[in-house]
C-alpha cells in the first residue's frame, strides 16, 4: 500500500519553515462527478489528507470547491489536523461542467489571502477562472496537484507540480514544442502517488 500522507508529509516538513496561509482548491465543481455535496464530503482521500496533514503542521488551513449552493463545514479526520471546508456556488457557461466557475470563491480568496493555492487539477473551470482573475494579477503562488490531465499554459508557471507517474513527469520536463507546450523545470515536479485501500481492494 502506497502511504500518500507520508509522502505529502515528508515534502512539507522540508520547505514550511514559517507558518503559513494554506489554500487547497477543487478546480472542478463537486457535482462534475455526479456527487453531491454531502456524498463529497464523506470522502476520505488524498484531497482531505493533504489540506488535514498540513493544519497538523500548524498552518493555517482551508479547502475550497464549487457547488450548486455555499456552505461551510469543518473537517475532522482522525490523525490529521482540524480545518474548515468552504464550498461556493458556482456561475454556469453553459452544460459542460468542466468550464463552471465561482465569482463567491474568487472574492473569499482577495479576504483570505492565501501565501500558497494548491490546486487539484489543470483544467477545470474553477481553477482556471481563479488563474486568470486572482492568482496571476496578484502575483500568488500556486501549486498543481495533476491527475489524467496533466498539462495546461499555467502548468510551467507553478512553483510545485505534484504528479502521478513517470509518463506524465517525462512529457511535463521535455515538452512539446510542436505543440507550443513549454517544458516543467525538473526541481518543481515531486511525484506524489495515489493510494490504495487493501482492505477494499484485494484481488486473488
Amino acid at each position: 500500500m502506497v502511504d500518500a500522507p507520508r509522502v505529502i508529509q515528508n515534502y512539507y516538513t522540508v520547505p514550511f519553515y514559517l507558518l503559513m496561509r494554506v489554500a487547497f482548491i477543487q478546480t472542478y465543481p463537486i457535482y462534475h462527478d455526479f456527487l453531491s455535496t454531502d456524498s463529497w464530503l464523506e470522502r476520505m482521500n488524498r484531497d482531505r489528507w493533504m489540506p488535514g496533514i498540513v493544519s497538523r503542521l500548524g498552518h493555517e488551513v482551508e479547502l475550497w470547491a464549487g457547488a450548486t449552493e455555499a456552505g461551510t463545514y469543518q473537517s475532522e479526520l482522525d490523525g490529521f489536523g482540524s480545518y474548515p471546508i468552504r464550498v461556493f456556488e458556482t456561475t454556469s457557461t453553459g452544460k459542460r461542467t468542466k468550464h463552471h466557475f465561482s465569482d463567491g470563491l474568487i472574492e473569499y480568496a482577495r479576504i483570505f489571502e492565501p501565501d500558497v493555492c494548491i490546486l487539484k487539477g489543470v483544467d477545470g473551470g474553477i481553477g482556471d477562472t481563479f488563474l486568470k482573475r486572482y492568482l496571476l494579477p496578484e502575483r500568488k503562488t500556486f501549486v498543481f496537484v495533476i491527475g489524467g490531465k496533466y498539462y495546461s499554459r499555467y502548468v510551467p508557471d507553478a512553483r510545485v507540480v505534484f504528479y502521478e507517474t513517470e509518463a506524465q513527469r517525462d512529457r511535463l520536463v521535455s515538452g512539446q514544442f510542436w505543440r507550443f507546450r513549454r517544458a516543467v523545470a525538473t526541481e518543481s515536479l515531486i511525484r506524489l502517488e495515489k493510494s490504495i485501500d487493501t482492505d477494499v481492494f484485494r484481488p486473488i
